[in-house]
């Protein structure tokens, strides 16, 4: 069941999103503590039956400023008006809980995620309560996994999450897995926990509703990916075909601790971006064709226990030229895995290339390696190059700049560009303003996305 959380600081504004919520929202949750006015029962006169009323302390995670006597205060308030829970700390006193009715029990660690959190939650449902709620902070994957082995030891009145980034999958799956509740927030931009997504995100985008007891899980890896495409366009399929599987953003850092997570899971498969493409390939059982050619991978799958890497980018990409009828030389910007098999797959291709980036010394031993041309970075915008492939990160999420001069484009040219963001990039921009034919990163994005789309269902 999914709890929405209210954190307005105006009654008014609270009692407008509270009777706004739609019914696909079983419970709402009032944060007392972030109102200029706690007084439950304005809350409780309107929608005493889905009320969960809280007053949470700053230790945990919490605002309210008065005194302990005055915060039990008004949560004994709400429940003399009728609130459907109140939430009750974990180390209240349990003579507060009465005969546990209408009472939520929690404990909430803002920090990390306690070692031993089994005896954490065993400790906990020994308190007296109708339902218990354990929220901890996952500093990486192996800490939501503890979070979800946890969910499936405690059933019955449970609700377990993980709070930050890392935790998302925690509140997607939690009712897949038999959490009692399921916390969001009410409305986009009103988060009142670190990681929490907009009730509309989880119903629409995530779809937690249709998911059933085990949905194939998919996922994007890479680091800094809060702007990528990828998660709507793979759940837009997966609602339009009513497929009970879910596409998730694996936003981080640490590729082992990545693997350790896909492993145990498991994952049915994922697309893969930077920094891991390279990286990736000998963590995996065995590489495809294309991921061979490539040199790196952006598309796993998952096969009876062995994970098979793909590389789409390079098909997509070798696709796209030929629709567009781009013609020998092509100028490939970039000396990171993206264009170094933009390189490979183009030369397999048959056409001529050449290389050039900015750092001079990666590029000449990339281009010897690959035996294709080399340019200097310096001499890019010289160069008689019948379609230019720009594979640098210039540009990338909206970030202002092009990898080459305007003068540099000549009508008819082919350029296509990776990077994307929420607006053109400059040197689409520009490129169009000269009359060259151009694919942008979205439509490069959507066609290797097709391709991936295939591999996930095969």
């Amino acid at each position: 069941m999914l709890c929405a959380c209210i954190g307005e600081k105006t009654r008014v504004a609270a009692l407008a999103l509270l009777r706004s919520l739609p019914m696909e929202v079983t419970f709402a949750e009032i944060r007392l503590d972030l109102l200029d006015d706690p007084s439950p029962e304005p809350f409780c006169a309107e929608a005493a039956d889905r009320l969960v009323v809280t007053c949470r302390r700053p230790r945990d995670g919490g605002h309210f400023d008065g005194s302990e006597e005055e915060r039990l205060g008004f949560l004994a308030r709400a429940r003399s008006a009728g609130a459907r829970f109140i939430d009750l700390e974990m180390d209240a006193d349990d003579r507060m809980a009465g005969d546990a009715r209408g009472v939520i029990r929690s404990f909430h660690d803002v920090t990390g995620t306690p070692p031993d959190l089994d005896r954490v939650a065993t400790e906990l449902r020994r308190r007296r309560g109708e339902a218990w709620k354990l929220a901890v902070t996952a500093r990486d994957l192996s800490d939501s996994m503890k979070v979800l082995a946890c969910l499936e030891r405690h059933r019955g009145g449970f609700a377990c999450m993980a709070m930050g980034p890392a935790g998302l999958i925690t509140r997607v799956l939690a009712e897949s897995r038999g959490s009692f509740l399921t916390f969001c927030a009410a409305r986009d931009g009103a988060e009142t926990a670190p990681g929490q997504v907009s009730a509309s995100e989880m119903l629409h985008h995530y779809r937690v509703r249709h998911l059933g007891r085990r949905p194939s899980i998919y996922g994007l890896l890479g680091t800094g990916i809060a702007h990528s495409l990828s998660p709507r366009l793979h759940n837009g399929w997966f609602a339009r075909r009513a497929e009970r599987c879910v596409y998730l953003p694996f936003d981080t850092t640490d590729l082992d601790d990545f693997m350790a997570f896909a492993r145990t899971l498991p994952l049915s498969g994922w697309s893969v971006t930077a920094p891991f493409k390279e990286a990736i390939s000998t963590k995996l059982d065995r590489l495809s064709r294309s991921a061979r050619l490539a040199g790196c991978v952006n598309t796993v799958v998952c096969r009876k226990g062995k994970m098979v890497g793909y590389n789409t980018d390079v098909r997509a990409l070798v696709s796209l030229i030929r629709r567009a009828r781009g013609r020998s030389p092509v100028l490939v910007l970039g000396s990171g895995s993206t264009a170094k098999a933009a390189c490979r797959a183009l030369s397999a291709a048959g056409y001529s290339v050449m290389l050039s980036a900015r750092r001079d010394r990666a590029a000449r031993q990339a281009a010897a390696d690959l035996r294709i041309w080399f340019v200097p970075w310096g001499e890019r915008g010289s160069v008689r190059a019948s379609a230019i492939v720009n594979a640098t990160s210039v540009g990338h999420g909206g970030r202002p700049g092009a990898p080459l001069p305007d003068t540099a484009l000549r009508t008819g040219q082919l350029v296509i560009d990776f990077p994307y963001g929420p607006r053109e990039t400059d040197l689409v921009r520009a490129a169009r303003a000269r009359s060259c034919v151009v694919v942008d990163g979205k439509r490069i994005l959507l066609e290797q996305a097709r391709l991936q789309r295939r591999l996930f269902r095969d």
